[in-house]
């Protein structure tokens, strides 16, 4: 599903024991440029994928959905939002093993121009996910949810490699 869905579901746990996970995939778009789009696009599904897989197996209750680009989110009772972040991230980062040469992987970063144009050491893929919790009052609208998401995913983006970081600042 798409925004107009994630919308209503956002709005619909809002206030529930329930976690509102956005994930976004690292340097996604320096890997579409060097890589080309066929292999972007692959990483997309394959992403998608994981997350839909891991949300169904962890029971009912939650929601997966496609932001746009490389941003995911889905909603997993709060009970459960940790289990699902780590399958997630071990699922990732056992498939994407695949997409890079031997000499990467062992190097750990590709070259690639950023951003700016300039050519960069690449780290390889990687996801974060920041987890909201909507329990309580201290949220009362889908975009405060994503403006804490934003914010948590730009702190867990400073580590890189793939986390996932908790909003534990609401009771």
């Amino acid at each position: 599903p798409g925004n107009t869905s994630i919308q209503h579901a956002i709005e619909q746990v809002l206030g529930k024991p329930m976690a509102v996970c956005y994930l976004d995939i690292n340097d996604f778009k320096p890997y579409n440029d060097t890589y080309g789009f066929a292999r972007g696009d692959e990483v997309l599904r394959m992403v998608a994928r994981i997350v839909s897989n891991a949300v169904a197996e962890s029971g009912e209750g939650g929601f997966a959905g496609h932001i746009g680009g490389d941003d995911f989110v889905f909603i997993v009772p709060i009970d459960r939002d940790e289990k699902v972040c780590k399958t997630i991230i071990a699922n990732f980062n056992t498939i994407i093993a695949d997409l890079f040469e031997e000499e990467t992987k062992a190097a750990g970063y590709y070259l690639a121009k950023d951003r700016g144009g300039q050519t960069k050491k690449i780290p390889l893929l990687g996801v974060v996910i920041a987890v909201v919790p909507t329990a309580g009052s201290a949220i009362e609208h889908y975009g405060k949810v994503a403006a804490v998401a934003a914010e948590i995913k730009s702190f867990a983006k400073k580590s890189g490699g793939s986390r996932y970081v908790v909003d534990r600042r609401r009771p």
